[in-house]
């Protein structure tokens, strides 16, 4: 089972050294949607329907947050530009 989503973020490293009224604590924020969820075997790709692309990506939620990103695709930031890069 393949699940590709999208991760729309930020993270700003924070500011530790200096005065301390120019000092702020490291933060970010990571929101992932899910792009397409589909099963791969080695004769057939089977497409899956909405609502099952919806159930797998919210069963599996804290495994698609604990992924790795893969930041070499850097400039598809969201869905239409990752589709237009895929397709």
């Amino acid at each position: 089972m393949i699940i590709e989503f999208v991760s729309d973020g930020y993270e700003d490293s924070g500011q530790l050294l200096g005065p301390p009224e120019d000092c702020y604590p490291p933060e970010g924020s990571d929101e992932r949607t899910l792009v397409r969820a589909y099963i791969e075997t080695d004769d057939a790709t089977i497409l899956l329907s909405a609502e099952q692309q919806s159930i797998i990506f919210e069963s599996y939620t804290e495994a698609v947050y604990d992924a790795d990103m893969d930041y070499d695709d850097r400039d598809c930031d969201d869905k239409d530009r990752y589709d237009e890069y895929y397709d």
